[in-house]
């Protein structure tokens, strides 16, 4: 079975690259795969680790993602909470598959994203900064 976890996950990083609403609080050079090189400077985004479930049926194969994108801000939970919004603006609107995102990630397969949650937390390291985490779900049909 073909993992296409990094095919996923590029096409994100790409979406939110090209999102004026993302780029407009986060400039894209701070919007991370997943390692943040050296001290971050906020605000910055990045994903978490990919987790994978594969699936079989008679007529497909694929496997479903759950992947977190994460944001840091400072200044207050309003601000990492319009980053969240933003988004849950850019994926959270039907574009396909029954209300999911549709991603492409090539290789012949078709990628749906769905936002199954949100959440804003204050960092323990940065009394002044705020966590959001916006976990996503993505069924890779191929």
């Amino acid at each position: 079975m073909q993992d296409f976890s990094v095919e996923t996950r590029q096409a994100i990083l790409l979406a939110m690259k090209a999102n004026a609403g993302i780029i407009g609080l986060v400039p894209a050079a701070r919007i991370f795969p997943a390692f943040v090189p050296g001290v971050p400077i906020f605000p910055f985004m990045r994903m978490g680790p990919p987790a994978a479930v594969p699936f079989s049926a008679s007529c497909l194969n694929g496997q479903s993602l759950l992947i977190a994108i994460h944001c840091w801000a400072k200044g207050g939970d309003e601000n990492a909470a319009a980053i969240n919004k933003a988004v849950m603006a850019l994926f959270g609107g039907a574009s396909d598959r029954d209300s999911g995102y549709a991603l492409d990630i090539g290789a012949g397969a078709e990628a749906y994203l769905y936002i199954s949650g949100a959440q804003i937390l204050q960092d323990p390291d940065e009394t002044s900064a705020y966590h959001g985490i916006v976990d996503c779900q993505i069924d890779v049909l191929a």
